[in-house]
């Protein structure tokens, strides 16, 4: 089952509805909103939980003039686990929201290694397509690798980033696995999302309501396994020893290939702050601590 935290602006008597406070991402936007309350820019918030799908959508129709969001924060969960409950969930949702007129923001991991079984949110975003019925306000996020402090939250799975934090951390070293044709800082390259990027947008999607539709989220740096972990050496001021081990060959049928964003959609709606790069994101995340 899937928790569900809900957020209430006592003064202004709304309520912001966050599905998966208890996930990675879902905990770094409940922390997002806390700060939001201290800076006064929502007040009074106060956190009730439900663990039973049925019950939270007993309680939707009776307080639907309450919400002023509804937000969805996808876990890292592995691949095929709740699949089926996972796509029905949120096509649930999405079909409530619409019928009681209450804005919705999706955020969704884009994994590299799928089946057909497994949840797919591109398979998603074609089915709400295809709804004549839309909440006045819907945003759909797709994104890739995302990381950051406290990313290692019970059945979630992790980044590359903090595999090799904790590669380096216990052993001293980082291990690249190393395909025949990958050289030095060659290789296949991945976009990283710092986890308080991906927040802020999501927060300020809240607050202008630009555009609804479905927008790529991510970085916009592309790295390779070497500079991710050369990076995180620096961050933690240690010399770099790396261990390179040979692969498989990559085979993009059978993993597919990394989710590479597109943030012209992002820009061309008005959000023109700059993203944290690999280097510097471990940097902050480090100091939170990681």
């Amino acid at each position: 089952m899937c928790p569900f935290f809900f957020i209430f602006a006592a003064i202004r008597f709304n309520m912001i509805v966050l599905i998966g406070a208890d996930g990675f991402l879902g905990s770094s936007m409940a922390a997002k909103l806390r700060d939001a309350e201290a800076r006064h820019t929502i007040s009074g918030i106060e956190l009730v939980q439900f663990t039973d799908t049925d019950e939270f959508f007993r309680f939707f129709p009776l307080h639907y003039r309450e919400m002023e969001w509804v937000i969805y924060c996808d876990r890292r969960i592995p691949n095929a686990v709740l699949s089926v409950f996972r796509f029905e969930f949120v096509q649930k949702l999405w079909t409530v929201a619409a019928r009681y007129s209450v804005p919705l923001l999706y955020a969704f991991h884009q994994s590299m290694e799928q089946s057909e079984s497994d949840f797919n949110s591109d398979r998603f975003v074609v089915w709400a397509g295809r709804q004549y019925r839309r909440p006045p306000f819907w945003y759909i996020f797709k994104m890739g690798e995302i990381y950051g402090s406290k990313e290692d939250v019970a059945g979630e799975q992790t980044s590359r980033i903090y595999s090799f934090y904790q590669q380096i951390v216990t052993t001293g070293k980082a291990i690249i696995l190393q395909t025949e044709q990958d050289k030095g800082d060659a290789g296949i390259t991945q976009d990283y999302l710092y986890v308080q990027d991906a927040v802020r947008v999501f927060y300020w999607f809240m607050q202008h309501c630009p555009a609804n539709g479905v927008y790529d989220l991510g970085s916009g740096f592309e790295r390779t396994d070497l500079a991710v972990a050369n990076a995180l050496f620096r961050a933690l001021k240690l010399p770099p020893r790396i261990r390179y081990e040979r692969s498989q060959p990559f085979d993009p049928d059978k993993l597919g290939t990394p989710f590479r964003p597109d943030l012209s959609d992002l820009r061309r709606v008005g959000y023109r702050k700059p993203f944290y790069s690999v280097e510097n994101g471990v940097k902050s995340a480090l100091r939170r601590p990681y």
